[in-house]
């Protein structure tokens, strides 16, 4: 690819190195630069190629900036502060779905014969490039292996070892792909081909835009009759839309898991016909026991990853000392693990707020209905979501939400009427909102009854085996 203005990469660390490493191998761009926040790096090199300061962006009318660093947003901000044009700022998942694109249409990843293995049947290969751990994502696809599996399908797990395995699930054989210590991106890659082409064919489902996605794409590419590649937009974020839009050539299928993400894709430039909405089918009985809720503490429940971001699970404290200041009698009752789970013991126990906090850990999925019936209301305050599976599984067993306002909350909630939607960051209203369902139990009752029919109407009319048997067998 070759550029009449100068091409630099901000972010010289980890990322940006592997990026221009990968750059380099697939003959993709030279680029005239790094740029670094990190002073300690100014002037110096890396494989010959100079690292400056953001100074350099001062006469900025001829450049173009790839951002390389894991803080995109921040790098943007600064940029576009600096002078810089929004054609001017091009994010890293942008970049590596176009150099992808690029190594295929040149031929740059080498088919490994050797690997290569036609086999009589048809898999189902599930990504799992996170590894096997217990976020929504996995959790679903975890479930539909066991549906799939029980309607006929073969399947295989691919498990990459970015995060430690939280979880073992058997029920599919897992092939794990080593990545992580693999500091370059054309390894990485080959090694997840590997996995794909001694599994022909297949029906590959990239729950994720990264590796597997891409060795997909590549597989697709040389054989387009024997792999089916379906792409699950599970997330809102930013890099999802511009990878999967980018490569749409090697798409079968986009399933998306909100109204606003099926809209974003379309309106991103994604063909329409090949864009499906993703519904899941959960538990949800005809009645529910009343006579377990509206007691006289509000039971707020959550389950999901215990995590500072995108779940926001420290605003849990802000809103219990808010709570307890308003004289409420409450309890939240916390279901799952994850990494801000310690840090969040420790910040109850230094605001002396044991008694008001139950932490369950992790329960067995076939406990989840139940967990939530006992549940007056559920709490979200994500940065961010794809579409929350727990919000329906609450709302199913007749808990009030009371959530931010992200992608997939308004495919359920209808504010004021079966829960309450505030804007992201607004922990004043949200806590105010848990106020109101406090104080009259009337409405809590109300709200409750209506979102729990919301999703027993809407479990009524999906028909999953007539949805997979089609995008599996089309």
């Amino acid at each position: 690819m070759v550029y009449d203005k100068k091409i630099y990469f901000f972010g010289a660390g980890i990322v940006g190195k592997r990026l221009k490493q990968f750059a380099d191998e697939i003959k993709f761009i030279k680029i005239d630069g790094f740029i670094d926040n990190n002073e300690k790096l100014w002037g110096s090199y890396y494989n010959e190629i100079p690292i400056y300061s953001p100074e350099i962006l001062q006469s900025h009318k001829n450049v173009i900036v790839y951002i390389t660093c894991r803080a995109c947003e921040p790098i943007k901000k600064q940029l576009l502060e600096i002078g810089l044009t929004e054609n001017q700022i091009t994010s890293g998942d942008y970049l590596i779905a176009n150099m992808i694109y690029s190594a295929i249409k040149n031929n740059s990843f080498v088919l490994p014969l050797d690997r290569l293995k036609f086999n009589t049947d048809k898999k189902i290969l599930i990504d799992l490039n996170q590894g096997m751990v217990l976020g929504g994502v996995e959790s679903w696809a975890y479930e539909m292996a066991k549906y799939w599996k029980q309607n006929g399908y073969n399947g295989r797990f691919l498990v990459g070892d970015f995060n430690k395995s939280m979880i073992i699930n058997n029920t599919y054989k897992n092939n794990e792909i080593n990545l992580l210590k693999v500091n370059d991106e054309k390894i990485r890659i080959d090694r997840c081909i590997k996995n794909i082409i001694c599994n022909l064919p297949c029906i590959i489902l990239c729950n994720f835009a990264s590796y597997i996605f891409f060795a997909a794409c590549i597989v697709k590419n040389w054989y387009p009759d024997k792999v089916k590649v379906i792409a699950i937009q599970h997330s809102d974020d930013d890099g999802y839309y511009d990878i999967y839009i980018t490569l749409q050539e090697y798409i079968d299928f986009c399933l998306a898991v909100s109204s606003k993400i099926e809209k974003k894709l379309i309106e991103g430039g994604m063909k329409k016909e090949i864009v499906y909405h993703l519904d899941w089918k959960i538990p949800c009985d005809k009645m529910i026991e009343w006579n377990l809720k509206n007691g006289q503490i509000l039971q707020i429940g959550y389950a999901g990853r215990i995590t500072k971001s995108p779940k926001r699970i420290d605003l849990f404290v802000v809103i219990a000392k808010e709570l307890f200041k308003k004289n409420i009698k409450f309890k939240f009752n916390i279901a799952g693990t994850g990494d801000f789970l310690e840090e969040l013991k420790v910040q109850i126990k230094s605001e002396k707020l044991e008694d008001y906090f139950n932490i369950l850990g992790v329960i067995d999925r076939a406990c989840i209905p139940d967990f939530w019936k006992h549940q007056d209301v559920m709490i979200s305050c994500s940065e961010w979501e794809g579409h929350s599976i727990t919000q329906a599984e609450a709302m199913a067993g007749g808990a009030v939400p009371v959530i931010t306002d992200v992608s997939g909350a308004r495919d359920d909630v209808i504010d004021g009427k079966n829960g309450f939607i505030v804007p992201v960051g607004d922990v004043a209203l949200l806590t105010d909102k848990i106020e109101y369902l406090y104080n009259n139990r009337d409405k809590l009752d109300m709200m409750g009854h209506m979102a729990h029919r919301t999703i027993y109407e809407k479990q009524k009319n999906i028909n999953q085996k007539d949805f997979w048997d089609r995008l599996f067998k089309e």
